[in-house]
């Protein structure tokens, strides 16, 4: 089949980057009908000079060598030239060509085509597109009504644009052609349109021949009937020259432009564009139907397009196929032919403004339902969703389960599943993601390598990393492509996103992990990290790991709105996010949120106070159940516990006065809460605010509804009183408690500050005595219990995080 080579390109830098953000473009599956061409060069064969191709396979009317260039249009808002070449059609070579330059070209299809499209991908450095779109219909005397101009002009850029298509038309600036070169310009489109046009129609054509130069273009006078000035919105140019000269008639170059779209179409959709037109058209359309292609014509713009309408009315009806048709120069042989083969191939559509439809909707329902060149599903698929129509997307899924549930499950169907499910992700369409979901898309096949190295992703990844450096376009774009270069499938992430993944706090563990399957996780951080909020919410839905999931996104919101603080999109996310969290713990039970916090996530190994904690997110660790269980953790041991409600001056005063833990004066309470088992399976009941409703929690909230719950319940067990343990047991149990231990490092820390008063204050002496010797243990100690806990951490960009710990350093290193 036909694949993009433009990345083998040697040409400018800029060309090359363009080509190779194009690496993301899929190749799309054989039509069950189409020959497969092969003529496309092997991997390992060296791209030859542009020059060299052209001489090798392009003749110019004289039978020398041909011309080529790029056009740079004097007056006009144009900035980039357009290149264009000349090539004679058919070739007439000295001699035939050798059974090695046929043998691998299909019946149907022309060599001098191939070696037309070749040099367009290779050389010009264009991606095959997802569809072509050719535009046909009058050159002279064109008239439009202002209304169909308008509603034609959006919707076919629009269509365009969602598909990354290329527009091919006859390249003057008169009739039709002009109109799509208006409408590319109006809507400032950055389209590839290809005019196709006769060599020596060309007003002033002799300045065109050229070999490599830029050539100054300008019209100087009004088109005539011999000649026609070039379109000036057009992006690229291919002139075809012939034998005569002047030319007796117009369209010498429509054969070469119908081989053309032909090898260019063997594995992509075509649509053929009729407005108005005249006994031409009429052949073309003919010629079109007959081959398969979609053929589209515009109602109510006259000429050979509503021929052909009265024609298709007239055969439903049963009446004559010319009824109603005033031009005698369109023949009924030729209506009919039309007529009988689109109803038989089903690959003729109708665009009526006055029905308000859109075009762009017409234009894909014409590929879809196309008889003759049938398209893949994952064609189909990727179609609706670059079109963004839900209703035809779950349309296909609903037929393929209800009429060929024979095909669910193939190789074939689920490479279309996850065509699409990458292409929904990458356009940011939760919709469709969910929609993929219910008919059974598996998210482990995609392929993460695939989502970093998308153009649109890796922007914002680069605007992440750059915002806050000063650096030149050039640098910038040079960084841009290395952020996608040598990412192969096997990789996870593009440099640039594992460089960020490693700012984030607690995404250590991730970054080492080697799992293969993409999983939710995976695509959390995806999405988190490129700003897509609502993409998110859609991925957390079906998470197996809810309040774990929703504290990573607000991790990777928080970070990215840090750096991009012109942006609130990052930080709108990170507070849904945490009330997401919030919403979940809200459902459970006490029992059950335990459970929820303190069970370790293998994807970070952390649990999800943990990362609660390095995502800074104080409203979730504010819950009750996560003050709670704080509470518990700080006042608590195996052993012994103490109410959380004891004010830290009583805490000191039992850590000083032990004694004190086994007397009760009545003034002082005791400690020690009496041990008491409750009931923890009802939701714990908190005060509401103004901010917490319904809304906070997410409507589509898997994880718990009012009739299931999070664990399986156990009726409460009596109170059981457990036997005194001997006084040492306690005295030893209450020094281990971690409020205790934080009053008894408090203590000693202002301790060993009154000793260093003390010292500052007396008289400087010359020889080092107790007190000295005492504190420079203590401050010793002290610096070894900093070290300890900083190769405890793990990191000391994580260790001296904290400002408190940051000042302690900053205090004992003066």
């Amino acid at each position: 089949c036909i694949r993009d080579r433009s990345t083998q390109s040697t040409g400018g830098s800029e060309g090359f980057v363009l080509s190779f953000f194009s690496m993301w473009e899929k190749e799309f599956g054989d039509f069950p009908d189409s020959p497969r061409v092969t003529l496309e060069p092997s991997p390992d064969e060296e791209l030859e000079p542009s020059q060299t191709f052209i001489d090798k396979h392009f003749l110019s009317y004289e039978g020398g060598q041909s011309w080529f260039g790029s056009l740079k249009f004097v007056g006009t808002q144009s900035k980039k030239a357009a290149p264009f070449v000349v090539t004679r059609y058919p070739v007439a070579r000295e001699t035939e060509p050798s059974d090695a330059q046929t043998q691998d070209v299909p019946a149907g299809f022309d060599l001098d085509a191939i070696h037309m499209k070749d040099y367009i991908v290779r050389h010009w450095n264009l991606t095959i597109p997802r569809i072509l779109i050719s535009v046909t219909g009058a050159a002279q005397s064109f008239k439009m009504r202002p209304h169909l101009e308008k509603l034609f002009s959006v919707g076919l850029v629009r269509a365009a644009l969602n598909t990354d298509a290329w527009i091919i038309t006859g390249g003057f600036d008169a009739g039709v052609m002009d109109l799509v070169g208006k409408a590319i310009k109006t809507h400032q489109a950055n389209i590839t349109t290809i005019g196709i046009a006769c060599f020596r129609r060309i007003t002033e054509y002799q300045t065109l021949m050229v070999r490599g130069n830029e050539v100054s273009y300008s019209k100087t006078r009004g088109n005539t009937k011999q000649n026609a000035a070039l379109e000036h919105n057009h992006t690229h140019f291919i002139f075809v020259d012939h034998d005569q000269n002047p030319p007796e008639t117009w369209g010498h170059e429509i054969e070469f432009r119908s081989q053309l779209e032909q090898v260019i179409s063997a594995t992509i959709p075509m649509i053929l564009v009729v407005v108005q037109g005249g006994p031409g058209t009429l052949a073309t359309v003919e010629t079109s139907i007959k081959k398969g292609f979609s053929v589209i014509i515009v109602e109510g713009s006259e000429g050979a397009a509503d021929a052909i309408g009265i024609a298709w009315k007239n055969y439903h009806e049963q009446r004559n196929i010319t009824e109603g048709v005033t031009n005698t120069r369109f023949k009924a042989q030729s209506l009919q032919a039309i007529v009988e083969t689109a109803v038989e191939k089903g690959n003729l559509a109708f665009y009526n403004p006055n029905k308000s439809k859109e075009f762009d909707t017409v234009l894909l329902k014409a590929i879809l339902e196309n008889r003759a060149k049938q398209i893949t599903l994952g064609q189909k698929l990727t179609l609706t969703v670059q079109w963004k129509r839900l209703d035809l997307f779950e349309s296909i899924l609903e037929n393929l389960h209800a009429n060929e549930k024979s095909l669910l499950g193939t190789r074939e169907v689920l490479k279309a599943l996850v065509e699409a499910l990458t292409k929904a992700l990458t356009s940011n369409l939760p919709q469709f993601y969910r929609a993929l979901l219910r008919y059974g898309a598996d998210i482990s096949t995609i392929k993460l390598s695939e989502l970093y190295s998308d153009k649109s992703v890796n922007r914002i990844l680069n605007n992440l990393e750059l915002s806050k450096k000063d650096i030149p376009n050039e640098e910038l774009l040079a960084q841009y492509t290395k952020g996608t270069m040598g990412l192969t499938a096997e990789d996870k992430f593009s440099p640039i996103a594992r460089r960020l993944i490693e700012k984030i706090d607690g995404l250590d563990e991730y970054l080492k992990s080697d799992e293969k399957i993409t999983t939710h996780a995976d695509l959390i951080i995806w999405s988190a990290l490129v700003g897509y909020k609502e993409l998110s919410e859609a991925i957390w839905e079906t998470a197996n790991y809810p309040i774990h999931s929703a504290l990573l996104a607000v991790s990777i919101f928080r970070h990215a709105g840090s750096i991009l603080v012109d942006n609130p999109d990052y930080l709108t996310g990170a507070d849904s996010f945490e009330e997401m969290a919030i919403g979940v713990l809200d459902k459970a039970t006490q029992k059950e949120a335990s459970v929820l916090l303190t069970k370790g996530w293998h994807v970070l190994k952390a649990s999800a106070m943990r990362i609660a904690s390095d995502s800074q997110s104080k409203s979730f660790l504010s819950h009750p159940y996560c003050q709670r269980l704080l509470d518990r953790q700080f006042f608590t041991n195996k052993k012994v516990k103490i109410k959380s409600s004891t004010p830290f001056k009583k805490v000191l005063f039992f850590l000083i006065f032990p004694v004190f833990l086994f007397v009760n004066f009545g003034i002082f309470e005791s400690p020690f809460a009496p041990r008491k088992v409750q009931n923890e399976d009802e939701p714990i009941k908190r005060e509401s605010s103004a901010q917490d409703n319904q809304e906070s929690v997410h409507p589509k909230l898997w994880l718990r509804t009012s009739s299931t719950p999070l664990l399986p319940r156990t009726p409460a067990p009596s109170p059981v009183k457990e036997p005194q343990d001997p006084w040492w047991i306690i005295l030893y149990n209450f020094y281990q408690l971690p409020v205790v231990k934080m009053c008894s490092n408090t203590l000693s820390f202002l301790t060993l500050l009154v000793l260093l008063s003390i010292v500052a204050c007396q008289d400087i002496k010359y020889e080092i005595g107790g007190l000295d010797w005492l504190i420079v243990i203590w401050v010793l100690s002290l610096v070894v219990d900093e070290i300890h806990q900083c190769f405890a951490v793990g990191s000391l960009r994580q260790h001296f995080a904290p400002f408190q710990t940051r000042l302690i350093c900053s205090l004992f290193l003066r």
